[in-house]
């Protein structure tokens, strides 16, 4: 006897991504997720499929990310990103990242600039123009605003005996350091110091409305937290005074006073890697390094643009 039909319209099951049909589910901790074994399998050219099918084997094939889970934990973190009114879990969250060009995986933050500062360095290569004029023999290297440890990472794998003491001032963002430099299995090689970098000593307090990538020094006083200032000075002072071979500066506009009296530690310093923030210039920064007696020699420059420059220098 045939089935009464209940003249309901069937119910139309959403399709999934080839990949959510393997498994993996980027909201998820560690990016995977079992799918249950009886749950419908939809055909690769289901409604909208195909097109997300083909990006993903670009971005593979295109030697971008290690791994699937890879991929799709960045395609979440960017709909975070871009919708950051829906109430979807995982927001700041931290989540594994595995590129084809690292030996260890990194951890960025859902919703964060973190994933945009790991392609500038790692993808888009930023520093490497500039690191091509610097010498494969660096032993110690000053990371001044080392964020979430990203450029950290560039120095271990570039110079493979080098020992680094990196600055960051936000407690967050030097917490994911910690995270990437352990992955890195690099704790003995790199001393991160919790302070923001100034010209005279000082707490200060942080204006965060930049974004993760954008921490710099509060233009004026309230009631948020204060982090300690120190002057390089000090900071190589803690560490017995050691000669720099390479130091790079990305302190959001905080040069402009570390700069202005450099003359007790420039000596120090054996190439520099540094982003200008307007208002300072470099020309102003060369000014004021030859105030210091040194002859700095511009190995490269590069102007990104709305007035921010990087510069490579042998002092």
């Amino acid at each position: 006897m045939a089935r009464r039909q209940s003249g309901k319209p069937p119910v139309e099951t959403p399709a999934l991504y080839p990949a959510q049909q393997a498994g993996y589910h980027p909201a998820m901790p560690g990016g995977r997720e079992r799918r249950d074994a009886d749950a419908p399998m939809q055909p690769d050219d289901a409604p909208g499929c195909g097109i997300v099918h083909r990006q993903m084997e670009k971005n593979m094939a295109g030697g971008i990310y290690a791994d699937v889970g890879s991929y799709l934990r960045r395609r979440y973190d960017r709909l975070l990103t871009k919708h950051r009114q829906w109430p979807l879990p995982g927001r700041r969250a931290a989540y594994t990242m595995r590129l084809r060009n690292a030996s260890a995986p990194f951890v960025c933050r859902y919703a964060s600039t973190d994933f945009p500062t790991l392609r500038e360095i790692f993808i888009d290569r930023e520093y490497d123009a500039a690191l091509e004029h610097i010498p494969a023999d660096c032993k110690t290297i000053l990371d001044l605003g080392a964020n979430a440890g990203y450029s950290v990472r560039l120095w271990l794998e570039r110079f493979k005996e080098c020992r680094i003491i990196a600055a960051e001032p936000d407690c967050q963002n030097a917490g994911i350091l910690r995270r990437n430099i352990q992955l890195a299995n690099a704790g003995d090689r790199v001393k991160v110091r919790e302070v923001c970098v100034v010209g005279t000593a000082r707490p200060v307090q942080l204006d965060r409305s930049g974004g993760d990538w954008g921490v710099r020094i509060a233009s004026t006083n309230d009631s948020e937290p204060t982090v300690s200032g120190i002057t390089i000075a000090d900071l190589l002072a803690e560490d017995g005074n050691p000669q720099v071979d390479l130091a790079k500066c990305d302190i959001e506009g905080a040069e402009a006073e570390v700069f202005a009296d450099c003359s007790a530690w420039m000596h120090r310093l054996r190439y520099l890697i540094i982003e200008v923030h307007p208002p300072y210039s470099s020309t102003r920064l060369l000014a004021d390094l030859t105030k210091t007696g040194v002859n700095p020699r511009v190995l490269y420059r590069r102007d990104k643009g709305y007035g921010l420059e990087v510069l490579a220098l042998a002092i």
